[in-house]
């Protein structure tokens, strides 16, 4: 397929340069900065891993492992840290700290068979002190983030979706992990039960629509994936009606929709 050729040579493209500049592009003034070096972080992960299992040459893999041990050096995970001037990581469980989580366990999972014990403890620490133990700190009954359980929230799915995937890919190496899973299996159905009664409607509009379902959908299926059964929350209706909703609200590549980030595409 065309889409498909185009895309391997974005990927082939993309992974030689990042082998070759450790850079990341973002603005550092832009509001929410730190989320936007979390989503360049991401792209280059994959890609690099991408291209790695593609050719099994080293220099991807090596490349990958290295933007890795600097997110365990950022001083700050979130913008909101910033701006509190409080550089401890229990202080907040943002956007940032789901997609960070959930680039974490994509690489974890798949290096996991060629690890040396010098990586995997790597990987372990900054799971553990970056985004398992924050998120237990903010999800305590009595005192959890405004998302936490909210039906009509992307930050939901991305902050507990990113977690889920982290304490799945974790689950056997660190004992925190069960408990980040009990919280996030209490998070989510809310989002993907409330999907019934606007028959597979979002009310954030295309965007958001697009960015919560990519995490809840990576999470639901991450879970099925580890545990070989089918997630409840995979056998709703709305989960299978929600589908059409991006294709409803963009007809012919048109976005016809609501919120703040109107557009949609494949």
């Amino acid at each position: 397929l065309p889409f498909l050729r185009q895309a391997r040579q974005s990927v082939i493209a993309k992974a030689l340069h990042f082998t070759r500049s450790r850079e990341l592009i973002f603005n550092p003034h832009l509001h929410n900065a730190l989320l936007i070096r979390a989503r360049e972080m991401q792209c280059r992960v994959v890609t690099l891993l991408t291209r790695w299992y593609q050719t099994g040459e080293a220099v991807y893999r090596q490349a990958a492992i290295e933007d890795i041990r600097d997110m365990g050096l950022w001083k700050d995970w979130s913008s909101f840290q910033e701006g509190w001037n409080n550089h401890d990581p229990k202080c907040a469980f943002d956007l940032s700290y789901g997609e960070n989580s959930a680039t974490l366990a994509l690489a974890y999972d798949w290096l996991y068979h060629t690890l040396s014990e010098e990586e995997r403890e790597l990987f372990k620490q900054i799971a553990l002190k970056r985004s398992l133990e924050p998120f237990l700190a903010r999800t305590e009954e009595g005192s959890r983030e405004w998302w936490f359980g909210h039906p009509q929230t992307n930050w939901n799915t991305v902050c507990a979706g990113g977690a889920g995937m982290l304490a799945l890919a974790m689950y056997e190496e660190l004992p925190e992990a069960a408990e980040v899973l009990k919280r996030v299996e209490l998070s989510i159905p809310p989002y993907m039960e409330g999907l019934n009664e606007t028959e597979g409607g979002w009310v954030e509009g295309l965007g958001y629509w697009n960015y919560g379902h990519r995490y809840a959908f990576w999470y639901l299926l991450s879970h099925e994936q580890a545990t070989g059964r089918a997630h409840p929350q995979m056998q709703q209706p709305g989960a299978r009606q929600t589908l059409d909703f991006p294709f409803d609200f963009c007809p012919n590549g048109q976005p016809c929709s609501f919120g703040d980030v109107n557009a949609w595409s494949p």
